[in-house]
C-alpha cells in the first residue's frame, strides 16, 4: 500500500532519479552487454519500485515529522538495494561463467586479487552495504565482508584449483639403458661393490613425472558456486521481519467481533500498537533448519573437490539429492511464514535457483557425453 505521508512522494522522486543516473553507470559495469545491463537495471527497477511501494513491517515510525529525512532515505535505499545488486551479480556471472575477464583477473595470488580490487568494484560493494544498511538494517561491516569475498572468490579458488608438477621430467630410456649397461660392465670388472652398483642403478631408474590433478571448475559448476555464493549472502540477511506490534494489532481486529457488545467501541478506541520489526535470520530459524539449509548448498559445490575419486554418476545424484533437501526445507519455511518473508529469503531461493540451474545442465552433458 502507498503511504500518504509528504515524504513518500519526496522518496518516489529522489529513487527515480537514482535510477536514472544509474542507467549508465549499468552500461559501463557490463560493458559489451548494453542489452543485458538494460534489462538488469530494469528488473531492479522493477523490484525497487515494488519495495517502495509494499516495503512491509518497518522499525520506523513513519508519521512522525521528526523522521522524515530518516524514512526518504531509508525507502530510497530499500529501492536502490535491487537497482545495484542485479546488475551486480550479472557483472559476477559474466565473469565467471562466461570467462570475460581481463588478463590481470585471471591471475591467481596477490596480483589477481589486486586487479579484482578495482575501483568501480569497491564503490559499488560500498554503494550496496550503505543500501543493506539504511534500507534493510543489515550491518554494513557484513555487507563490506561479503562484497569483498564475493569479489576475492575468484583468485583464492583458483589459487587452491591449479594443477602443479611435482617431480621431475622423465629422462630419456635410451640414455638411461647405456647408462645401466656401463654400471653392470663396471660390477664385473670389480671395479665397483654391488651396493654401490645398487644405488646407481636406482639413480638411473626412470622416473614418471607426477602431477596434480587438475581440478579446473566446468560452467556448470560454476554456476553451482555462484548459487551457493547467493544463499550464503543470503543466510546473514533477515529471512524473517516479523513486527509484533501489528502482529497484536491484527488480533486484536480478529477477536473484535467475538467482544462483547460494549468492547468493540472500546476497542476500536485503542492507539495502533507500534513497535520495530523483528529480524530472523537463517541461523536464528528454530530446530537447526537454516544452517541446514546452508550446509546442503555448501555440500552441492563442495562434493566434487572433497571426494575426488566418487563416481561421475553417484557424485551428481548426490549433489541434486542435497540440493533438492535443501530447496524442499527453504520452500516449507517460505509456504509457513510467507507473510513475514525478507530479502534474505529472495537470496537463499535465487541461490537454490541457480544451484539448481547448474546441477542439472552438468547432468545433461554427463548423460549425453
Amino acid at each position: 500500500m502507498a503511504y500518504d505521508y509528504s515524504f513518500y512522494n519526496a522518496a518516489c522522486g529522489w529513487f527515480a532519479v537514482a535510477c536514472i543516473v544509474l542507467l549508465p553507470i549499468c552500461w559501463k559495469l557490463l560493458k559489451g552487454h548494453q542489452a543485458m545491463a538494460t534489462c538488469c537495471w530494469g528488473i531492479g527497477v522493477a523490484v525497487g519500485a515494488w519495495m517502495l511501494y509494499n516495503p512491509g513491517d518497518v522499525p520506523v515510525n513513519l508519521a512522525s515529522e521528526r523522521q522524515a529525512p530518516s524514512a526518504v532515505l531509508w525507502l530510497v535505499c530499500m529501492g536502490l538495494f535491487w537497482v545495484l545488486s542485479i546488475p551486480f551479480c550479472a557483472r559476477l556471472y559474466l565473469k565467471w561463467i562466461q570467462g570475460e575477464m581481463t588478463e590481470p583477473e585471471k591471475r591467481e595470488g596477490l596480483e589477481g586479487m589486486r586487479a579484482w580490487l578495482s575501483t568501480e568494484n569497491v564503490i559499488w560493494v560500498l554503494a550496496l552495504a550503505f543500501c543493506g544498511w539504511q534500507g534493510y538494517a543489515f550491518p554494513i561491516w557484513w555487507g563490506l565482508l561479503l562484497g569483498l569475498l564475493a569479489l576475492e572468490l575468484w583468485p583464492v579458488g583458483m589459487h587452491f584449483l591449479r594443477a602443479e608438477p611435482v617431480s621431475a621430467e622423465r629422462p630419456d630410456p635410451e640414455d638411461t639403458s647405456i647408462e645401466r649397461e656401463r654400471v653392470l660392465r663396471l660390477l664385473e670388472q670389480g671395479k665397483i661393490t654391488a651396493s654401490e652398483s645398487a644405488e646407481l642403478l636406482n639413480a638411473l631408474a626412470p622416473r614418471v613425472q607426477s602431477v596434480r590433478p587438475s581440478r579446473s571448475a566446468s560452467p556448470q559448476q560454476r554456476l553451482v558456486w555462484l548459487g551457493t555464493a547467493l544463499v550464503l549472502i543470503g543466510f546473514f540477511l533477515p529471512w524473517f521481519a516479523i513486527d509484533t506490534g501489528k502482529e497484536m494489532t491484527r488480533m486484536l481486529q480478529q477477536i473484535q467481533p467475538a467482544a462483547p457488545s460494549g468492547m468493540p467501541r472500546q476497542m476500536a478506541e485503542l492507539p495502533q500498537i507500534i513497535t520495530g520489526a523483528i529480524p530472523v535470520r537463517g541461523g536464528d530459524i528454530s530446530h537447526g533448519l537454516g544452517w541446514l539449509i546452508l550446509m546442503a548448498a555448501v555440500a552441492a559445490s563442495g562434493l566434487p573437490f572433497f571426494v575426488p575419486d566418487m563416481d561421475g554418476k553417484k557424485r551428481q545424484m548426490a549433489v541434486l539429492g542435497a540440493l533438492a533437501a535443501g530447496t524442499v526445507t527453504l520452500l516449507y519455511l517460505l509456504t509457513d511464514n510467507i507473510r513475514y518473508a525478507s530479502i534474505g529469503m529472495l537470496f537463499c531461493l535465487a541461490g537454490y535457483a541457480v544451484c539448481l540451474v547448474g546441477a542439472i545442465k552438468e547432468w545433461r552433458a554427463a548423460a549425453w557425453a
